[in-house]
């Protein structure tokens, strides 16, 4: 995200105050302005890699920059939480997913062997 906040878009050109005649209370007010700006503080959170990893993979990147946006950091913070934990819990279940088809998969071979008779499918090889 890009932000433009305390950034000067306008500026008066040489001589326009004096044909105008501002007064010098405009170029005071101006300045505290942008001393309030630079002060406020930004505020920032980090998030770890693996929780990122989460977010990435999930093409979730804009959403949690939304989430930060609209309700503040603590909020973007629990959704990232919470894609972490989705994540780490879809990828045990497809993890057992496969350990069952891999053990699946073996049996049936081992029964397939034993149906057939060991010697002749090791011919067949």
């Amino acid at each position: 995200m890009v932000a433009m906040k305390g950034v000067a878009l306008l500026y008066w050109s040489p001589g326009l105050k004096d044909l105008l005649n501002v007064r010098e209370d405009m170029e005071k007010e101006e300045e505290a302005r942008r001393i309030e700006a630079e002060e406020e503080e930004i505020e920032t959170m980090e998030i770890p890699v693996a929780k990122w990893y989460a977010v990435v993979r999930g093409w979730k990147q804009a959403r949690v920059c939304e989430v930060m946006e609209k309700h503040g950091i603590k909020a973007a913070v629990e959704y990232v939480d919470m894609i972490y934990e989705r994540d780490t819990y879809e990828r045990k279940r497809l993890d057992k997913e496969k350990s069952d088809i891999r053990k699946w998969v073996n049996e049936s071979t081992i029964e397939a062997m034993k149906r057939e008779g060991v010697e002749r499918l090791l011919e067949a090889v």
